[in-house]
C-alpha cells in the first residue's frame, strides 16, 4: 500500500512529533508499505529518514513530490 504523508516543516513541529514521524516512516517500510511525501523538512524529512533506516528499504519505498521544480529545495534524505 502507498501511504501519503504531509506534515509541518521544521519550524512548526515539536521533537515528539519528529520522533513519531521517524518511527512511522520506519514502521511503514518495515511492514511493506511505500511512502509518498512532500520532500521538504520537518515531518516529511523524518518520515523519509525513518523509511531509509528500515532494513526492508528499497529505492521505490519512498517517493518525494516537491512543491517546486528546484530539487535543491527538498530535503537530502528524500533524494539520496
Amino acid at each position: 500500500m502507498r501511504v501519503a504523508i504531509i506534515g509541518g516543516n521544521i519550524k512548526l513541529v515539536t521533537e515528539d512529533q519528529l520522533k513519531f514521524a521517524f518511527d512511522l516512516g520506519k514502521s511503514l517500510v518495515d511492514n511493506g508499505h511505500e511512502i509518498i511525501n512532500g520532500g521538504m523538512t520537518g515531518v516529511m524529512e523524518e518520515t523519509a529518514r525513518g523509511a531509509r533506516s528500515s532494513k526492508k528499504f528499497l529505492k521505490h519505498s519512498l517517493i518525494a513530490i516537491l512543491p517546486t521544480d528546484d530539487i535543491s529545495k527538498g530535503n537530502k534524505i528524500g533524494r539520496a
